[in-house]
Formats: structure tokens, C-alpha cells, sequence
């Protein structure tokens, strides 16, 4: 008896955790309802919380059953997803985009699982995201080579254009900035400020509201910092999708005023034919937080410590279908 309720419990948690992965073909959209991992246990508090944190998510008496990182793993493993393939440039990342992160991950003790399960979720998550801007970056640069050789837009390329630079925003006539604003965020720089802004995916803001990088908002709706100062009235940015996350970062960082210097100096990697390595251009992102250089530091410490800066050169596979 005890053997089958075992084996209903660790079937039933397959069949939940299979559910968060959904495979997208590069062209596709984000389904409406994206499923979610629903785990029995309570949502544990988040490593970096303090007391207002653990008075939000009080202990509960109930038992809970223990996260099973192993089936996680496990289910990783079946779409041949190999982190240290990736990394040594054997293997491209499958295209697997969760909606939203386990709440298991705060339940797993052992640091570096926990980790190696966070950046297996999260990069292809970048990857997408990087993916989509290059294609819209490929087409812009289209259309400045016709306006060098004289020729004219199409009307469905200049609303293209258009649009594109309201997004950014940028000038529509104005193509060299515009192609300065539309590139892709080093992947491990995206993964290291990901993983520091919601404590490597246990963070409130992550469990609640697909948060990765705590970025601020002054509207309703969104999550309000229980600790927030007197006087302060932001709140941090919700999404209904992980990926909405990771877009929002890399418009903030492609758009914003306080991130010119970001895309200056990733502009001139660019026209010197240098690599896009995230430990150079974190340098370059003091004004990201209240800590400036210190907040580099440590940003650039996490991406050496933890070997993120391997991951620059991680691609998606080509998916299904593709010669």
C-alpha cells in the first residue's frame, strides 16, 4: 500500500511539473493560458526575506511533502537538456520556456542544484528574448542599407519602423541610434541580474509575480514592497509570463536614459567586431542600482564565480522542422 501511494505521488508530481513546459517554434506566441507548476507544499519564505516577509508567509502545521529536485532534473533531462553541453558548446539549448518558475526551488538545499535548475529555466527564456530582437535588429538593418543606396520604404516597412522606434524610443528617421537600441543583452549578464534580483528564483517578487528583475512601476496592480519606505509609492513590475519579465528587462536596459552608456559601449564592440561579453558591459550598468560600482562589482564577481560568462555564446536549437 505504502509503495502505490508513493508511486501515485511521484506520478501525479511528473504529470504537474510536465505541465510548466510548453515548446515554442521561433515564429510562435505565448499561448494564453500557460500552465504553472503546482506543488502541495507551501510556498516557502524567500532566502533574502526579513521579518515583514516571514510575517506575510507565516510557518504552517501541516506536513509537507519534500521537493523532489531529482524529478525536476529528471524531466530536464528527457528534451536532452545537458547544461554542461551547452557550456562547452556541444549541444544547443532546446527550446523549453516555463511560464513561471517552481516554487520547489526554495526548498532545495543544496545550492548548486538549485542553481543549475534556475539557469536552466531562465536562459532559454534570454535566449527567446535575444532571439526576437536580433530578428527585428536584421530587419532594420535591411532597411538603413536600402536608404544608403537611395531606395524608398515600403509603407508596410515604414509603419513597421515606426512602430518600432515608438517602442524604443527613438526617432523613426534616425536608424544608426535605433540599431544602437535594437540588440540582444548578453546572456550571462541577463542570467547574473536575474539571479541576484530574485535570490537565484526564490525571491517574493519571482514567486508572486514572475518578477526576475525587480524592476520598478508606479501604477496599481502590481506588488508592493513590504518593506518599502515611508514616503516611497513604487512598486515592483508583475507579469503574467516569465518571458514578459525578461522582455521588460532588455527594453529597459535597450530604451532608458540611465543606460546610454550601455549601449554605447556595446556599439563599439559592435563596429570593432568584439564580443559581447557580460562581465565588459556590466561595467557599464552603475546606474542600474543605488549601489553603482559596488553593484557592478558584485554583478561581475557572480558571472566569474559562478561561470556565467560561458554562456555568451549559448544559442537555441533551431527547432522543429529546421534543416
Amino acid at each position: 500500500m505504502a509503495q502505490r501511494s508513493i508511486l501515485v505521488f511521484v506520478f501525479g508530481f511528473l504529470a504537474a511539473l510536465t505541465a510548466i513546459f510548453f515548446f515554442l517554434s521561433p515564429n510562435s506566441a505565448l499561448p494564453k493560458a500557460a500552465l504553472r507548476l503546482v506543488v502541495s507544499a507551501p510556498v516557502p519564505p524567500p532566502g533574502t526575506a526579513g521579518k515583514a516577509d516571514r510575517q506575510q508567509h507565516p510557518a504552517r502545521t501541516a506536513p509537507k511533502p519534500p521537493p523532489d529536485p531529482i524529478l525536476l532534473q529528471a524531466v530536464l533531462s528527457r528534451v536532452n537538456y545537458d547544461l554542461k553541453s551547452v557550456i562547452l558548446g556541444e549541444e544547443r539549448v532546446p527550446r523549453v520556456f516555463v511560464a513561471g518558475l517552481p516554487s520547489i526551488l526554495g526548498d532545495i538545499q543544496e545550492t548548486q542544484l538549485r542553481k543549475d535548475i534556475f539557469l536552466k529555466l531562465v536562459l532559454p527564456l534570454v535566449l527567446r528574448v535575444n532571439e526576437e530582437i536580433l530578428l527585428e535588429r536584421h530587419r532594420l538593418l535591411a532597411l538603413r542599407h536600402i536608404q544608403r543606396l537611395g531606395g524608398k520604404l515600403s509603407a508596410a516597412d515604414t509603419h513597421w519602423l515606426q512602430r518600432l522606434a515608438a517602442r524604443y524610443g527613438a526617432p523613426a528617421d534616425d536608424l544608426d541610434d535605433l540599431l544602437d537600441r535594437v540588440d540582444m543583452i548578453p546572456p550571462s549578464l541577463a542570467v547574473a541580474q536575474a539571479a541576484k534580483e530574485s535570490g537565484w528564483g526564490t525571491s517574493r517578487f519571482v514567486r508572486e509575480g514572475n518578477a526576475l528583475f525587480g524592476q520598478w512601476i508606479y501604477a496599481d496592480g502590481h506588488l508592493v514592497p513590504l518593506r518599502r519606505d515611508e514616503g516611497k509609492s513604487h512598486s515592483v513590475q508583475s507579469f503574467k509570463h516569465l518571458v514578459e519579465s525578461v522582455r521588460a528587462y532588455a527594453l529597459n536596459l535597450n530604451s532608458n536614459r540611465h543606460y546610454r552608456e550601455f549601449r554605447s559601449l556595446r556599439a563599439r564592440l559592435r563596429s570593432q567586431g568584439l564580443a559581447l561579453e557580460g562581465v565588459m558591459l556590466a561595467g557599464a550598468l552603475t546606474r542600474y542600482s543605488g549601489q553603482g560600482p559596488v553593484y557592478v562589482n558584485r554583478l561581475r564577481t557572480l558571472i566569474r564565480s559562478n561561470e556565467l560568462w560561458r554562456l555568451d555564446g549559448a544559442r537555441l536549437d533551431l527547432g522543429a522542422g529546421s534543416g
